[in-house]
């Protein structure tokens, strides 16, 4: 929490209070650590908070331990497929496999990544004497050929 990999607080999506952070084993959930509404006019449903929601750790079926143990091991530059089934195991105390890995360490690329993007571009480029160039492209894939509708992705870019 306090690096910012789990959310510090939270509000109950029913009535709007804040949420306390307490340790309930609750056989469905993996992580004994829940957001809870003590307040009794709450709907059932909505009482309990995954402490995983909205962070890295949400669909993971890995422990926190797991993925800490990866994500630290990944910051130190040590990315040897060999090295990680090593050093991390499951719940289960059995090995990773190669794709669980390769998933991770992908998803800690892509974090990486866009962490560089939103660091470096909070600058607006341009100037008073500067010319700014933007394009845009939809990249995609026509379905059989037919049509003008390309369901794809946007890329917007622009330079100085």
């Amino acid at each position: 929490m306090q690096v910012g990999l789990l959310p510090k607080t939270r509000t109950c999506s029913y009535c709007k209070r804040d949420l306390k952070l307490v340790a309930e084993n609750r056989p469905k959930n993996k992580t004994p650590v829940v957001y809870r509404c003590f307040n009794r006019s709450c709907k059932k449903y909505s009482r309990y908070v995954s402490i995983r929601q909205g962070s890295l750790f949400d669909a993971a079926h890995l422990s926190f331990e797991t993925i800490l143990c990866m994500l630290v091991l990944y910051v130190s530059n040590i990315t040897s497929y060999e090295q990680l089934q090593h050093e991390c195991y499951d719940e289960s105390e059995q090995e990773l496999s190669s794709a669980t890995i390769s998933d991770w360490l992908t998803y800690f690329r892509k974090i990486q990544l866009e962490a560089k993007l939103i660091r470096h571009s909070a600058t607006k480029i341009g100037s008073a004497n500067c010319t700014v160039e933007i394009d845009e492209a939809k990249f995609g894939k026509r379905k059989y050929n037919k049509g003008r509708i390309i369901e794809g992705q946007w890329v917007i870019g622009g330079i100085c």
